[in-house]
């Protein structure tokens, strides 16, 4: 069996935030707010695929696992998305 993962339309939104510089809110499924931009995907051993995120006010990226993300909401004005449910 294999692990699980982001269906793919949902992946599109985080790469259209990461080409587009959309600064954008998250909220993870352990009801944690993050505010900032997401940069990239990547997959970590032992964690799976991972949002590479930098959080407003901090120098450094987070690693955020794609399936602890609950919705993530547009700051920035786009004509991509407003609110994407995960």
């Amino acid at each position: 069996m294999s692990d699980p993962i982001l269906a793919c339309h949902l992946h599109d939104y985080l790469e259209i935030a990461c080409l587009y510089n959309i600064e954008v809110n998250f909220t993870l499924k352990s009801g944690d707010i993050l505010t900032g931009l997401p940069r990239t995907t990547e997959i970590r051993k032992g964690v799976g695929e991972c949002l590479i995120f930098r959080q407003n006010a901090c120098k450094e990226d987070t690693a955020i696992p794609v399936l602890s993300l609950k919705t993530m909401q547009a700051i920035s004005h786009n004509m991509h998305f407003d609110t994407v449910d995960f």
